[in-house]
């Protein structure tokens, strides 16, 4: 990161900071989700930018706000630790004061046409400074997710929740013949691992377990059984 980018990302934290002291004291409509830990100001602006990028009457006829974002960016907030919900936080703030800095009017995100909306989003995916990227690109995969969660927007997209997509259905849980051709039946090793009587036939090859007797004159015998008494 250069210095220019350096002191350009100082500036806009300090008018965001004054900023935001200043429209703190504004009133926002309040929060329309049940038990909404999202104040008046977050939702307005969760509900401004979910309505830019998917607006109603488009390829998929269900708005950002119709597909129930706003409470779904609520769930996300309530379940996420400490420190990502206030990054979270952090981010929203930025959105809604950043036009204060960067246009395409001197107003906040939630103040803009819908038409300037369009512009400052694409604006931020396209900017020449990374954090505004960064910021657009993260916001762009909350509201993503949130849109995807609709049923009826995964109807009009044919999205239907599978948990078996490719139909193995139970053959999942067998198992392949090739691998029991390479490893063996289980119950088989278990049987061959079984101790083997005494009177039980060896096979050709197999070694005898220590505890085996063994005949005189095989290998590992005593000599001493061998030598003729003087």
């Amino acid at each position: 990161m250069t210095a220019l980018s350096v002191i350009v990302l100082v500036l806009v934290f300090a008018v965001i900071l004054v900023a935001w002291c200043v429209q703190a004291l504004e009133d926002y409509p309040p929060s329309t989700v049940a038990g909404s830990i999202l104040s008046g100001r977050e939702e307005a602006l969760i509900r401004a930018i979910a309505d830019a990028f998917f607006p109603a009457g488009g390829p998929i006829p269900i708005s950002g706000t119709a597909a129930g974002i706003p409470a779904y960016f609520n769930g996300y907030l309530v379940r996420s630790a400490t420190t990502q919900r206030f990054m979270i936080r952090l981010l929203i703030a930025y959105l809604e004061l950043s036009p204060l800095v960067f246009g395409p009017r001197r107003a906040r995100f939630t103040r803009l046409s819908f038409e300037e909306r369009l512009v400052g989003l694409g604006e931020s995916s396209t900017s020449r400074y990374y954090f505004r990227r960064v910021c657009f690109i993260s916001m762009r995969a909350l509201m993503t997710m949130g849109y995807l969660a609709n049923s009826e927007v995964a109807r009009h997209m044919r999205i239907e929740l599978c948990a078996d997509p490719f139909g193995f259905g139970d053959r999942v849980f067998e198992r392949d013949p090739r691998e029991m051709k390479q490893t063996g039946d289980p119950h088989e090793l278990g049987a061959a691992n079984e101790p083997r009587s005494q009177d039980e036939p060896r096979s050709l090859g197999e070694p005898r377990s220590q505890d085996e007797p063994r005949s005189l004159g095989e290998p590992g015998t005593s000599t001493a059984l061998l030598q003729v008494p003087a």
